[in-house]
């Protein structure tokens, strides 16, 4: 017997809740190996220009709600918590 499978992949990767978080996420995400200054002010630039940090948690969380209700029978395998990276 064939089924018909249809899956939606929704990713959030996260990022720096404040200016002041861009460098030690920078260095955790590179898992601890030193990141050039000139790139951690690089990403502060973009931060500054976008508010500060990342999009907040509530947002990633608003975008499950609209997307289990416009597809009402989809089940969520493997969810992971809105919140830090692992």
């Amino acid at each position: 017997m064939t089924t018909d499978t249809k899956a939606i992949l929704a990713m959030a990767l996260g990022g720096p809740t404040s200016l002041d978080d861009v460098g030690p996420y920078l260095a955790d995400i590179r898992r601890g190996r030193p990141t050039p200054p000139a790139l951690v002010e690089e990403f502060r630039e973009r931060h500054r220009r976008i508010g500060g940090g990342a999009p907040p948690p509530l947002v990633v969380t608003a975008a499950e709600l609209q997307l289990r209700a416009r597809v009402p029978s989809a089940r969520l395998r493997g969810r992971r918590p809105v919140g830090r990276h692992v």
